[in-house]
């Protein structure tokens, strides 16, 4: 009796190492910064599950809710029995069941969901998710260690730390002093093309040649009969004073 005994304790114990050996591991994804107002997906999954996974119930809590909120809750498609806490929140929780036995993945990881997280505030925080129970396809309970990730909620999308007011000048605009609003030079309308007077050319007056004047017909005989009877009333004046 001693020597089944025996043996049975053995296998027991291997079976027990073995156990412990293939117990599945949460995963995060890496988040990194999320900025103020931003969001970011993070994916979780369950790696090693060598004895298939019938459902699980996590809680996923955010250790500084002031800098940022878990604002949406995505499940997988095997999950078609689904429910969870109160969202947009700090803190919540996901539950899922495997009701068609489609979860059995091929035994490396099997994907749970994922968790959307909004940036409030900037500064530093941890998502912490922890097995409240996960299950294999049998019913027996996984021991899973809780994973935490640390993220930070940076500045406003858009915005730059330390920027205050315009960089750089806008054209026309010659104020550069703190609160100086650049003023952009008001819209040039075209300008109506009117078409161009054109002033005939004046040509300045050539003057004339000097134009010979003939005398007038009929003037040569009337001097010539002038002449004739001065000379014939000369005569007389002559005779008579003789």
């Amino acid at each position: 009796m001693k020597g089944p005994g025996y043996v049975i304790w053995l296998i027991a114990l291997a079976s027990l190492v073995a156990a412990c050996q293939a117990a599945p591991v949460l995963k995060v994804g890496e988040i990194g910064e999320i900025p103020v107002g931003g969001s970011a997906e993070v994916p979780i999954t369950l790696e090693g599950v060598e004895n298939g996974l019938s459902g699980y119930n996590l809680t996923v809590t955010l250790s500084n809710p002031e800098c940022a909120e878990i604002s949406a809750v995505s499940y997988p498609a095997w999950a078609s029995l689904h429910r969870g806490g109160e969202v947009p929140a700090g803190e919540t929780w996901i539950e899922a069941v495997d009701v068609g036995g489609t979860a059995e993945g091929n035994r490396t990881n099997v994907d749970l969901g994922r968790i959307t997280l909004k940036g409030v505030k900037r500064g530093p925080t941890d998502l912490v998710i922890a097995a409240v129970r996960v299950q294999d396809d049998t019913g027996t309970s996984y021991e899973i260690s809780e994973v935490k990730t640390g993220l930070v909620v940076g500045s406003t999308p858009g915005t730059q730390a330390g920027n205050s007011g315009h960089s750089g000048s806008a054209s026309g605009s010659s104020s550069s002093g703190p609160g100086a609003v650049a003023t952009s030079p008001a819209p040039t309308l075209p300008e109506e093309s009117t078409p161009a007077e054109t002033t005939p050319a004046v040509s300045s007056p050539v003057p004339a040649a000097p134009e010979e004047t003939a005398p007038a017909q009929g003037s040569a005989p009337f001097l010539a009969v002038l002449t004739i009877a001065a000379l014939i009333f000369g005569s007389i004046l002559r005779e008579k004073k003789e």
